[in-house]
C-alpha cells in the first residue's frame, strides 16, 4: 500500500500443528498435503518506507476446505503482537513501531480434512 507495507504468504507442509523444530522443510510460494495432513503458512510483513509505521494489522482468511488448527506471531519487532479468528477470518494485531526495513513474520496452521 502507499504506507510501504509488504507481506508475502509463503507455505510449507508440517508434521503437525503447531509446528515443531523437526519440521525444518523450507517455506514456498506453494505446497500440497494429503488428507489428515497439515499446511503451515507464513506472512511476512516489512515496512519499506522511510517512516515508521504503528500498530500493524495483518488480516487473511483460513483456506476454503481446511481445518484451522492454530495461530501465533513468530518475530514482532513492533511490540506486541496478539492474534485473534473469527469464523475464517484471521487477524494479528502489533502495538509498537515498525522501523524503516524491520520486518515481522506471522503463521497459521491448518488440516486437510
Amino acid at each position: 500500500g502507499s504506507a510501504g507495507l509488504s507481506m508475502q504468504k509463503m507455505v510449507r507442509g508440517v508434521a503437525n500443528c503447531p509446528s515443531t523444530a523437526a519440521d525444518t522443510g523450507a517455506f514456498a510460494t506453494t505446497n500440497q498435503a494429503q488428507s489428515g495432513g497439515y499446511l503451515e503458512y507464513e506472512i511476512t510483513y516489512r515496512n519499506n518506507s522511510l517512516k515508521n509505521l504503528i500498530d500493524i494489522s495483518i488480516k487473511d482468511t483460513v483456506p476454503v476446505g481446511t481445518v484451522f488448527k492454530n495461530s501465533n506471531c513468530q518475530v514482532s519487532p513492533a511490540g506486541t503482537c496478539t492474534e485473534s479468528k473469527t469464523g475464517d477470518a484471521l487477524l494479528w494485531q502489533t502495538s509498537g513501531t515498525l522501523l524503516p526495513n524491520q520486518q515481522g513474520k506471522v503463521r497459521f496452521c491448518v488440516q486437510i480434512p
